[in-house]
């Protein structure tokens, strides 16, 4: 029996700022590839983006601007 997919919610927090050093988000921490590319992808796709994104948040630390 396959079970529907749950949606996957976006990780846009509404403060859209691409900080051009890092090339991601401030607010939520994408590409601009994986925020142009959101509404396209699969739920497989958009759980890899998320994966990414926790990576990007261990790694860098958490979203926002940085003084």
């Amino acid at each position: 029996m396959n079970r529907p997919v749950a949606e996957v919610p976006s990780p846009c927090v509404k403060i859209c700022t691409m900080d051009p050093a890092a090339g991601l988000c401030i607010g939520c921490s994408r590409t601009l590839d994986e925020i142009a590319g959101w509404s396209r992808f699969t739920p497989e796709q958009k759980l890899a983006v998320w994966r990414c994104i926790n990576e990007r948040r261990m790694r860098h630390g958490p979203p926002g601007p940085h003084v």
